[in-house]
């Protein structure tokens, strides 16, 4: 593939040299050199004989840019020789002392700015940390004078795409500044101020350079953390409003990044959220969450849901206002995307997190009306599919031994079973329930009648009489549970039967942009997987035709299991921008969610 390049280059360069009259064409063609360059595979010996054909019709010196990209690969790939070798090439002989190894300030007047940066950082790399640092804060500043004089006396188009150009490097400098600062105080100490200073100035220079952004927000993060260790260890409590200051430059950074470049920034969002809701308190800290929601798309936050649900009763009401504007904000354009953690959360034994999403839900129904009524409907069903009767019985009556035996709580015990009591008092809905009352009904009641008047009389004999009951129909539950293999929805969930074409999406399928792939059906049998728990293995059937399976696990808290898909999701996204360590390494994920 390098040598077909190679030959077609040799015709290209044969076409350079009979365009000696037409320097724009030339000017093209070195573009077009320049671009096929930074595609190629990142090997040294590929560009080297790339570069070798070009020196044909180009001397380093009329094609700086490429030599400096080569010199920085050398450099990277730690073949030092070889970088300084090329470096040499592009700097004057009166650019380097007797050792070819020192620099002078002066040399920005005789060589080209990025050939001297380039010299700087193989200078660090070959072991003159403080010397390189040194010679590069002189750089700076001459560079920044030089952009000064520029922009003083700027006349034509061609000087002005100079000065983006010197401001682009000087932002490269200061950063370069500040991560060398950085790399040789890793403990900050007292020159934190001069590494974020030297943050800031590459933002400046270079509004839209993400890298500089990114880099400024986590200094802000990893300094906030310092000063809240200090904190601790001094035994102070409250936050210094030091801390408050940079978690504000911090959450502004990570905006400003997300807003340049929002692939892959679960990783970024998930600091932001973390930042917000630990100093979120701060009147500076919401005020500048507030801020930079409208500096990056709703569809950020569709990665970050669960996170944001699971604070959605927090007590702080800065907080819990901004929550619920940005859920609001979410759910009147995409509906599909909130509507299922929603709906668990309107059902958390937590009042107030389950009167917040019941709030939010509400205000949906404006706008999305079928969407949240066939939610509701579609979620009490698979509740009751995920855990029958019969098995909340065993599970509750599990519970309400432990209780009453071993931490001889009689009140707790009672407590467990009334309210599984009280839904066998209001009827059964489908035929397996019918069958439950049938043949535990009478009896249940007559335990319940018994631990009535406990409570009345205080006589523990009735609940040795009730204990009598329950400790029966346990065994009864315990003989049947493993006859139980396969639930046929005509029996357990007739509605969830009856469904067709809901305007409701398929769960774990919506992606912003895309279309909307809804439930057309649900499959009339579900597998009970032999295990402790006995989850279900269920499937139903998607408008475009195909069928998706999940697991319902009605007796664990799903919310673990969410964040460990996340980690896995934040992990695969980070190998896939480590082109080093890419290749075979992924953690095989379902995007569809295990239901509840």
């Amino acid at each position: 593939m390098v040598r077909a390049q190679m030959l077609s280059e040799l015709e290209e360069i044969i076409a350079y040299k009979q365009s000696a009259d037409q320097p724009d064409k030339q000017a093209t063609m070195r573009k077009t050199w320049m671009k096929r360059l930074q595609g190629c595979q990142r090997d040294v010996e590929v560009w080297q004989r790339i570069l070798q054909v070009r020196t044909l019709v180009l001397k380093p010196e009329e094609a700086p840019q490429m030599w400096i990209k080569f010199a920085n690969l050398c450099r990277k790939s730690e073949r030092m020789v070889l970088a300084e070798k090329t470096i040499e090439s592009l700097l004057s002989t009166s650019s380097t002392n007797d050792q070819g190894h020192h620099i002078r300030v002066q040399q920005s007047q005789r060589a080209p700015p990025d050939v001297v940066y380039a010299h700087l950082k193989y200078i660090w790399v070959n072991g003159a940390r403080e010397e390189s640092l040194q010679y590069l804060r002189q750089f700076s500043a001459q560079v920044a004078r030089d952009l000064q004089l520029e922009n003083e006396h700027q006349r034509s188009g061609a000087s002005k795409q100079r000065n983006e150009h010197l401001s682009r490097l000087l932002a490269r400098c200061y950063f370069k500044l500040g991560e060398w600062q950085k790399q040789l105080s890793p403990d900050w100490g007292s020159i934190v101020q001069d590494i974020l200073n030297c943050y800031v100035r590459a933002t400046r220079y270079d509004p839209e350079w993400y890298k500089a952004w990114h880099t400024w927000a986590l200094a802000n993060v990893d300094y906030v953390s310092l000063l809240e260790s200090q904190s601790t260890d001094q035994g102070t409590h409250a936050p210094h409003p030091i801390v408050f200051n940079h978690a504000v430059q911090a959450i502004e950074g990570l905006f400003q990044s997300i807003s340049l470049r929002n692939q892959d920034a679960l990783q970024d969002m998930l600091r932001l959220l973390t930042l917000w809701f630990k100093f979120g308190s701060n009147e500076n800290v919401s005020n500048a969450m507030a801020q930079g929601f409208a500096k990056v798309g709703l569809d950020t936050w569709l990665h970050v849901i669960p996170q944001i649900i699971a604070r959605v009763q927090t007590p702080n009401l800065l907080i819990r206002r901004t929550i619920h504007t940005v859920l609001i904000n979410i759910g009147k354009h995409h509906p599909q995307a909130l509507i299922y953690p929603l709906t668990v959360a309107s059902k958390s034994s937590s009042e107030t997190r389950a009167d917040a999403a019941t709030q939010i839900m509400n205000e949906m129904r404006d706008h999305s009306l079928d969407i949240v009524q066939q939610a509701l409907v579609v979620s009490n069903e698979i509740i009751r599919i995920a855990i029958l009767w019969h098995e909340q019985w065993h599970e509750g009556l599990e519970e309400a031994s432990r209780l009453y035996f071993t931490e001889k709580n009689p009140e707790g015990m009672i407590a467990v079973l009334e309210p599984l009591h009280a839904k066998l008092e209001e009827g059964p809905q489908t035929a397996r329930e019918t069958s439950f009352a049938q043949v535990f009904g009478r009896e249940l009641a007559e335990a319940r009648e018994a631990c009535r008047r406990y409570r009345n009389r205080g006589e523990t004999s009735e609940l040795d009489k009730a204990w009598d009951i329950y400790y029966a129909v346990f065994k009864k539950i315990e003989k049947q549970l493993p006859l139980l293999t396969t639930l046929d929805l005509q029996y357990v969930s007739p509605i969830l039967l009856s469904i067709r074409n809901l305007t409701l999406a398929v769960p774990g399928t919506y992606q912003s942009g895309r279309e909307v792939i809804t439930i057309s059906s649900f499959a009339q049998k579900l597998t009970v997987i032999a295990s402790k728990q006995r989850p279900r293995r269920f499937s139903l059937r998607g408008s475009d035709g195909r069928d998706y399976q999940y697991i319902l696990k009605g007796h664990e808290d799903l919310r673990q299991d969410e964040r460990v898909m996340q980690l896995f999701s934040l992990v695969n996204n980070l190998l896939s921008v480590d082109t080093h360590h890419e290749k075979g390494l992924h953690i095989g994920l379902s995007h569809r969610r295990r239901l509840k």
